[in-house]
């Protein structure tokens, strides 16, 4: 009687811990979107950034970029407008087809 009660306990416990990181995991998923949704109001905005970052041709400004590009694709992908951003991502690598360092960290990022 003590094991199946003590079974009973701890299937109950396990179906509220499942059902708290359920709660979590839909909480971080609504945050995702609504991050997303921002990330597309400011979308040229932050093209235009990426830009200036990388005129700076220094090491810290195309960490920058490279993190901007990242939410830029993760956007993309959301949005169904991968072949877009890859469309965007081949131009940009060409402009600057001589700075290795950026381009090692668009490849690291898998960007390009």
């Amino acid at each position: 009687m003590v094991q199946h009660s003590a079974r009973i306990v701890n299937s109950l416990q396990s179906q509220v811990d499942e059902g708290e990181r359920q709660k979590r995991a839909e909480a971080a998923e609504r945050k995702r979107i609504a991050r997303l949704e921002d990330l597309a109001r400011r979308e040229s905005q932050i093209w235009i950034e990426v830009e200036a970052l990388i005129q700076r041709s220094q090491a810290r400004p195309y960490d920058e970029a490279t993190r901007l590009l990242g939410e830029l694709k993760e956007l993309a992908a959301h949005q169904g407008r991968e072949g877009d951003f890859a469309a965007r991502m081949s131009e940009l690598a060409g402009r600057y087809s001589r700075h290795s360092a950026l381009l090692g960290r668009f490849r690291r990022a898998k960007l390009i």
